[in-house]
């Protein structure tokens, strides 16, 4: 063998070699942002799931049968307590925050000593949950981020709307009739791992309520 031959031979390893090692660095990238993608789409999932069960207790009320409270006075289900959507500031997009309360300790009494006026919104690219309040309005109280290190909120939507139908059947509400208020809630998540635009994921999600609005026309 010459010295040409063992220098072309050489030259042809290290460029085999160097074909190898790219393709181990892209399969590595790749893996790498699969991952990544499927641990956002977890985070994601699992937040929708733990606001969705919050939210479905709207408006519970740890009322007794016989009890002189009437059920149309429920305190947890008034103008000031009842879900509500607002926005935490001007800077953040509106209708991205939501407030709402239930009869957390059964007492039947809203906020009297224990936490009972809730809510979750959207922060400087942080999902929140409100961890104390003296007041249900979506700038009042301490808030706590839930979010995972190293994921970002980009999208943090609701919607609320009543339908009103009769108490007894399903036909419209009439003068004076007892009319209840079933609560839909939509949810819309979305987020990003920091730094990684590419890597986005979307939910959706409609909650309805159990407890529902009752009054009278």
């Amino acid at each position: 063998m010459t010295l040409i031959e063992l220098l072309l031979g050489s030259l042809l390893g290290l460029l085999l070699l160097a074909t190898l090692l790219n393709a181990w660095l892209q399969l590595a990238a790749s893996s790498q942002r699969q991952l990544g993608q499927l641990r956002l789409e977890h985070e994601l999932r699992s937040t929708v799931l733990l606001m969705t069960r919050d939210l479905r207790r709207a408006g519970y009320w740890h009322w007794q049968p016989g009890s002189a409270a009437s059920l149309y006075d429920n305190p947890f289900l008034q103008p000031a307590t009842r879900p509500r959507l607002a926005r935490a500031t001007v800077s953040e997009a509106a209708d991205s925050c939501i407030t709402f309360s239930y009869d957390l300790d059964g007492d039947g009494l809203v906020n009297d000593g224990s936490l009972e006026l809730f809510g979750y919104r959207q922060r400087s690219g942080a999902l929140e949950t409100r961890s104390s309040a003296s007041a249900a309005a979506c700038s009042s109280g301490q808030w706590q981020d839930i979010t995972t290190a190293g994921i970002e909120i980009t999208t943090l939507q609701f919607t609320l709307d009543t339908v009103h139908h009769a108490m007894a059947t399903s036909s419209p509400c009439s003068t004076g009739a007892a009319c209840v208020g079933d609560m839909l809630i939509g949810i819309t998540l979305a987020g990003q791992l920091q730094g990684q635009p590419h890597t986005r994921h979307t939910l959706q999600e409609q909650i309805h309520v159990r407890n529902p609005l009752l009054s009278r026309l």
